[in-house]
């Protein structure tokens, strides 16, 4: 429901000209992580799994507790539950890291051989040429640089966005 809120959030404030990215969780690519807004430099994150340390506690950063929305009579009544589901998903999340580091493993090892064999003297030519193609009539302005993930390996398979 954090995802719902964030993207819900984002979806208004865009409504009000605010241009808005929206951050995809890898793990569920139909979720919301984060929502950042360039404009007035404020980045709403989820934190269930996204451990953030506050640098400046309540100076730049503000953390919002839903805790104090949460029907806790529910939660107590229903706590076995909440413990059982929440001790699986994370022995889950375990194995699911496990597996990947080792696939991370195989792939460095396949990507050694192609390295060994590419020609980066015409790699290089053929980047430069591109990059020359691409800056003709490039407008004066002072560039910005944006840093994201161009995909995921996720329980749903590899994903792009």
């Amino acid at each position: 429901w954090k995802s719902e809120f964030i993207k819900k959030l984002g979806e208004d404030l865009k409504d009000c000209g605010f241009n808005v990215d929206f951050i995809y969780s890898s793990w569920d690519v139909g979720d919301i992580d984060a929502i950042f807004i360039e404009d007035i430099k404020v980045c709403v994150v989820d934190g269930t799994y996204n451990k953030i340390e506050e640098r400046y506690p309540g100076a730049f950063e503000r953390t919002l507790n839903f805790d104090e929305y949460y029907d806790i009579d529910y939660l107590r009544d229903n706590k076995e539950k909440i413990i059982y589901y929440t001790d699986r998903l994370f022995e889950e999340y375990d194995k699911y890291y496990k597996c990947m580091k080792e696939a991370k493993h195989i792939h460095d090892i396949l990507e050694s051989e192609y390295l060994i064999g590419m020609d980066f003297k015409k790699a290089d030519s053929y980047t430069y040429e591109i990059i020359n193609k691409l800056i003709k009539g490039k407008a004066d302005k002072k560039p910005e640089e944006t840093h994201r993930f161009l995909g995921a390996m996720g329980p749903k398979g590899q994903v792009s966005f």
